[in-house]
């Protein structure tokens, strides 16, 4: 900025009104100064609004992908459900086949009733005829060896009937895991959407007050410019008179 040490010429009309003037430019140079100053920080202001901008977009494309994230994570749960599901059906089918077994092994057990009905009635008659004896008791111990394998391919069955029980009930306990691990992170998820929208609306009231200080000081400015123009009109037309 130019400084005008040798202004006027030597003054030949009001030397105080010259003098006024001419202090009152220096005033007006000075303000000019801290105008420049005033506009230096108002620079750096939006730059920190920029910055702000460009947090606020990262802020946004983070939204997005969390966005992106749920609706992955909501197949996920989809496709949890569908499982689950089809566990279910295949649980009830474990229940039909089990049914079944259990009446499979009442008939067994009738089946075995009315084989111990029939041994006893041979064991009568075996005791009516020795003759026969011995040929009949080998049979009868042929049929109980039979039934003996029975019973123990029953108790197998039971064994393993009561096995896949277990297995059922534990797989029902790790679904429960997994659907209340699930809840959690949609908790998590949205907590850390609101904390986000939260920064947001500060940036945009941070902003909206930076921009109205700024049009603040650009109308005190452009009043100060206007002010120093006259001012120099009026120190010509004073020279211009003298």
């Amino acid at each position: 900025m130019a400084v005008y040490t040798n202004l006027f010429t030597p003054p030949t009309g009001s030397d105080s009104e010259i003098q006024r003037l001419a202090k009152e430019l220096e005033r007006i140079t000075a303000e000019r100064d801290v105008a420049t100053a005033d506009r230096e920080s108002i620079a750096a202001e939006r730059d920190v609004a920029t910055a702000d901008r460009e947090s606020i977009a990262a802020d946004q494309d983070a939204a997005t992908a969390d966005r992106e994230s749920i609706a992955v994570e909501r197949d996920v749960a989809t496709a949890d459900r569908e499982s689950i599901a089809v566990e279910r059906d295949v649980a009830t089918a474990d229940r039909e086949s089990i049914t079944a077994d259990r009446d499979r092994i009442a008939a067994d057990r009738d089946r075995i009733a009315a084989d111990r009905d029939r041994i006893a009635a041979e064991r009568d008659r075996i005791a009516a005829e020795r003759d026969v004896a011995t040929a009949e008791r080998e049979s009868v111990a042929a049929e109980r060896e039979s039934v003996a394998a029975e019973r123990e391919s029953i108790a197998a069955e039971r064994e393993s009937i009561a096995a896949e029980r277990d297995g059922a009930t534990a797989d029902r306990d790790r679904i429960a895991a997994e659907r209340d691990g699930a809840a959690d992170d949609r908790d998590g998820i949205a907590a850390e959407r609101d904390r986000v929208a939260a920064e947001r609306d500060r940036a945009a009231e941070a902003l909206v007050k930076a921009n109205s200080d700024l049009e603040k000081m650009n109308r005190c400015f452009v009043g100060r410019e206007l002010r120093m123009l006259e001012l120099k009109e009026q120190i010509k037309k004073l020279n211009g008179v003298g």
